[in-house]
């Protein structure tokens, strides 16, 4: 009788009381993490399935395209002779910056002829404040205006640009076009008669041999 007396004690004594506060703790705090532990496992089974092949194209991406651009090389005319690359022009002359692509005739490409693509530039000069902005089709002309002042004018970063998107392809080689504005031939002239005085102050003579008399018969 003592004997039990003595275990019921140990049972409800407070060195038992204490342990078994510290299981029930340990299998309260155990319940959480298995439950967590267990919906890592289910959301990772969920992926695989979805994509059974991700771990193996980790890193790879989700679509790719590709634009063909046949003949892709874009540049500014020249031959054995000339440039449009370099240019002298006179004041107010209209000047012309014709590009080449693929096969065709320089210069003679009409608008749309390339779907998808076209020729930028940027024209700078005395007589503009900022750049503007010119584009022709690949192959096609650049059609300037003529200036009225003396100076260098630049059409820069001639590049080859997919329409839809606006990124540039290609630049074109060269990318600049340098154009030399000089007063080549006089706009207007004045023609003042000279009398015999006037001639023979320049040192003109003249003779009866500057003289020729025909006759003309009617018929």
């Amino acid at each position: 009788m003592a004997f039990g007396l003595s275990g019921w004690a140990l049972a409800n004594g407070p060195v038992f009381q204490g342990r078994a506060a510290a299981r029930l703790r340990a299998h309260g705090t155990r319940q959480p993490r298995l439950r967590i532990g267990r919906a890592i496992i289910a959301i990772a089974a969920l992926c695989a399935l979805v994509s059974p092949r991700a771990g193996a194209q980790q890193g790879a991406p989700l679509g790719t395209a590709q634009l063909q651009v046949s003949g892709a090389r874009l540049s500014i005319y020249r031959d054995s002779l000339t440039t449009d690359a370099e240019q002298t022009i006179n004041v107010g002359e209209p000047a012309r910056v014709r590009t080449c692509y693929g096969t065709g005739a320089c210069g003679s490409a009409a608008a749309g002829s390339v779907p998808g693509l076209k020729v930028v530039g940027e024209l700078t000069g005395p007589e503009l404040p900022q750049a503007i902005a010119y584009e022709t089709a690949p192959g096609g002309t650049f059609f300037l205006p003529g200036f009225q002042r003396e100076g260098e004018c630049l059409l820069e970063n001639v590049r080859l640009v997919d329409t839809a998107t606006g990124h540039v392809l290609a630049n074109a080689d060269p990318s600049l076009a340098t154009l030399h504005v000089r007063q080549i031939l006089l706009a207007s002239a004045t023609v003042t008669r000279l009398t015999l005085a006037d001639l023979q102050a320049r040192g003109i003579t003249l003779t009866q041999q500057n003289f020729n008399a025909f006759t003309a018969v009617g018929v």
